[in-house]
Parts: C-alpha cells; sequence; structure tokens
C-alpha cells in the first residue's frame, strides 16, 4: 500500500482533513522505526542529545582561543556604546556581542569558559528543535540520524564550541524554519508575528543569516503561490514588509561596507580554494589535508540526494529538496 502523499493535505489549514494527516504520519513512523518502539527511540534520541552534549562541554573546558574567538572575548570587555562603534565599521552586527557580554558579565572571570558555553546552548537548542521539526515530520527514526548526523558532524564540533555567533544563527534560523512550517500547516496572527520576530533575529545575528532568511521568504512565496493560498499573500507581504523594515538600519550599514570593501578590492573572490574549503568542512576543519574529505562529501551528497529522490517520489513531498538546497 503506497503512502498518502502530503498535497492530499496541504491545503487543509482550517481544520479540514486532520485525520489524513494524522493517518499519514502514523503510517510514516510505523515505514520508519522497524520494529523499535516510539518509546523507545525516544529515549535514544534524548540519549544522544545528552551525550552530545556532555562530549561538547568538555571540549568547551579549554582556555585556548583562536582569533576571532580572541576578537569576541576583546569585544565583550567594552561598553555596550564601544560595541555599537565597533561593529559600525565591521561585518557583524552587535546583537551577538550584546547577548554574550550580559551572559558572560555574569561570570565574571570565567568569561572564556562562559562564551564557548554560550554558544554550546544554542546549538543543544538547535539540536532539540531541529530533532522535534524532523520527528513531526518524518518520525523519531530520523530525528535520530538528524541528532547523531549533526551532533557529531565535526564541522558542528568546532562551532559549537567557538566563542562565536554561528551556533546563535542556527538556533534563530531553525526557530524561523520551524515557524515556517507551522504557518506551512495552519496559520494564525500569532504565528505570523512570532516568524517575522523569529526572522528579525536571525537576520541580526550575521550577514549570511540575512540571506538565508531572504532565501526563506522566497521558498514560502512559491509555496503560496503553488498552492494557491492567495489569501495568505496579504500576511506574507506585511510580515516582508515589516522584517525589511526592522532590518533597514543596519541593511545601510552593510552596503556601505560592502561599497567600502569593493573600493578597496578586497571582496571575496570565487576559488578552487574557497571551494575546497566549502566541501572539506563537512568532514573537518579547513586546515587538514581535504583531498579524503572531499570524497567523503561528494559521496554523501550523491547517497542522500538517491534517497530524498526516491523519497520525493513515493510521496510527492517536496519539502526534503528544500532541506538539501
Amino acid at each position: 500500500m503506497g503512502v498518502p502523499s502530503c498535497c492530499s493535505f496541504r491545503h487543509n489549514i482550517n481544520g479540514k482533513g486532520l485525520d489524513m494527516e494524522k493517518e499519514f504520519q502514523n503510517k510514516m513512523v510505523m515505514k520508519t522505526t522497524d520494529g523499535i518502539s516510539e518509546k523507545r527511540f525516544g529515549i535514544i534520541n534524548r540519549v544522544v542529545v545528552c551525550v552530545c552534549t556532555f562530549f561538547l562541554f568538555i571540549l568547551c573546558m579549554k582556555e585556548t582561543l583562536g582569533y576571532d574567538e580572541a576578537y569576541t572575548i576583546g569585544m565583550i570587555n567594552r561598553s555596550y556604546w564601544d560595541i555599537i562603534k565597533i561593529t559600525a565599521n565591521d561585518v557583524h552586527t552587535p546583537f551577538y556581542y550584546f547577548l554574550l557580554k550580559f551572559f558572560c558579565d555574569i561570570f565574571g572571570p570565567w568569561k572564556i569558559y562562559a562564551a564557548k558555553i554560550f554558544s554550546l546552548i544554542f546549538f543543544v537548542l538547535h539540536l532539540v528543535i531541529g530533532g522535534r521539526m524532523c520527528r513531526k515530520l518524518y518520525g523519531r527514526k530520523v530525528e535520530f540520524y538528524w541528532l547523531l548526523l549533526t551532533g557529531f558532524m565535526p564541522l558542528m564540533v568546532i562551532h559549537s564550541t567557538w566563542a562565536r555567533m554561528y551556533t546563535l544563527g542556527l538556533f534563530l534560523f531553525t526557530v524561523t524554519a520551524y515557524f515556517a512550517y507551522s504557518l506551512y500547516k495552519e496559520e494564525s496572527v500569532r504565528k505570523w508575528c512570532l516568524f517575522t520576530a523569529a526572522s528579525v533575529m536571525t537576520m541580526y545575528v550575521h550577514t549570511y543569516s540575512m540571506l538565508e532568511v531572504f532565501v526563506l521568504y522566497l521558498i514560502i512565496a512559491g509555496i503560496l503561490l503553488k498552492n494557491k493560498r492567495y489569501r495568505s499573500m496579504k500576511a506574507y507581504c506585511i510580515s516582508g514588509v515589516v522584517a525589511g523594515l526592522c532590518y533597514l538600519p543596519w541593511l545601510l550599514v552593510v552596503m556601505r561596507q560592502m561599497g567600502a570593501r569593493s573600493g578597496a578590492g578586497t571582496l571575496a573572490k570565487l576559488t578552487y580554494y574557497g571551494v575546497d574549503v566549502y566541501f572539506a568542512e563537512w568532514f573537518s576543519h579547513s586546515i587538514n589535508p581535504r583531498p579524503l574529505e572531499i570524497l567523503f562529501s561528494v559521496a554523501l551528497f550523491i547517497y542522500v540526494s538517491y534517497y530524498v529522490r526516491k523519497y520525493v517520489d513515493e510521496t510527492k513531498d517536496y519539502i526534503p529538496y528544500a532541506g538539501m538546497g
């Protein structure tokens, strides 16, 4: 018996067809647990999160700092006004430094450890919320694999213990995506407000986070138009305008910075080294030897692509394509 298509209940945003959706989720769970009970998979997933957290916490207990981390510690030792003035001429917003300074001031002389733990906290929250999304969409077995691969991926191990803003951006974008998925299932004014607020906070973490939110808005627009949910476009446009206006003050700073860098000839260029580092960092840090890591990265991409295509052909659920992108 085939698995019911997600498309069969995509338009049911007013409570209709929820039984069909529940039946779909139950069949997906039965299909992916391979005889292991949901309760047991739930326990296993919690153990994975706890083990990952303990392992990463140990890595946080070191005083060595990279160059960027030393810059971070230097920033949070300054006043809030100094942070604003410095970041106005930097590529990063003051949002992360404000949060980190407030957090680290509580711990006094242990700021180095506190800064690393601050990053770890948001990474663990990312695991919890991302795992919840996987569980709702595809069941606990997929959640298990996602937790395992994400929690122990070398790239994540490195950045989750760095005193930088990367895990904060990852967490906030995960929250934004969670609200986007929630809106896709059932809309409300409250959910649109939460989605917009999460989008604004994500954009203020990092320039790349801003670009991610922009792409997410484009994906949402495509889904709404494809499903002919034209009434939702009003709320979508209001959300986009509000988010854009909230980010406008810093967008002007970003444009000025890009203009200055372009004039000085310091904008990053696409090179073999840049592409090389991108593929290598899925499995290790960019300073390590990379040929074998690049091979693993390409092999993993081909492997995942095959099963994603197979799943989409069977269910007509195109969400995994967005995840791969």
